[in-house]
């Protein structure tokens, strides 16, 4: 879905399916927001399928005017996205979002990029939760990966910028994943597991935080 966003250039992405049973039509029609695989609205419609032209011009309208219209799932979508955005220093959530472009390379030059965006997105807004729960990450990234020597200092790091993105902001899942994957790399495991269901309980329509619940799930010896 992202990669269709991308070559379109659009931010949401309309899909839907047919399904004949018997003699009825059945459309799922959804509205996507491509950055988050998130449904920001979705019906179902069930019609004979005597006419499949009249029932196709219904449902056109019918979705045009769901979504499209002055009010509709698109425009609220919006507004809803603009409501989320986690700070109101829009030099933050530029630096921010450097930091996110750095960040999606995934080499130890852009790594280290991503932080100091980050660190300037929190200079310049001290309480940027999601900023924090970022910078912390890519202390954990250079953990993982083999990128760093001082293992311990940079756990350090990422747990005290993971702790006050919680302390801040404690309705942003990125900073229970990033504590989680703190104590998962301290082999605690009955204290990451809570931070990974609580994230998923904040947003489970994040992707990567139900990847990140998942593995700990699967480490923790509980995958069924």
């Amino acid at each position: 879905m992202r990669d269709i966003a991308r070559d379109l250039g659009v931010r949401y992405v309309l899909e839907g399916s047919v399904q004949p049973i018997d003699d009825t039509l059945r459309i799922n029609v959804s509205l996507i927001d491509a950055t988050t695989g998130q449904h920001v609205w979705a019906e179902r419609y069930e019609r004979p399928n005597r006419n499949v032209f009249a029932v196709q011009k219904e449902i056109t309208r019918n979705v045009a005017a769901a979504v499209g219209s002055g009010w509709g799932a698109l425009e609220r979508a919006e507004f809803e996205r603009i409501a989320r955005i986690p700070t109101e220093d829009l030099r933050a959530y530029d630096l921010y979002l450097r930091g996110v472009a750095y960040g999606n390379r995934k080499t130890k030059e852009n790594n280290l990029l991503a932080r100091q965006m980050f660190e300037k997105a929190i200079q310049a807004d001290p309480k940027y939760a999601r900023a924090m729960a970022d910078c912390s990450l890519t202390y954990l990234n250079d953990i993982f990966r083999g990128w760093t020597e001082p293992r311990e200092e940079w756990m350090r790091r990422a747990e005290r910028l993971a702790r006050r993105a919680v302390e801040i902001d404690p309705s942003e899942p990125w900073g229970f994943v990033t504590l989680g994957l703190v104590y998962q790399l301290k082999a605690q495991t009955d204290e990451a597991l809570p931070l990974f269901e609580k994230a998923h309980a904040l947003n489970p329509n994040d992707y990567y935080v139900k990847e990140a619940l998942g593995y700990a799930v699967t480490y923790a010896g509980s995958a069924a």
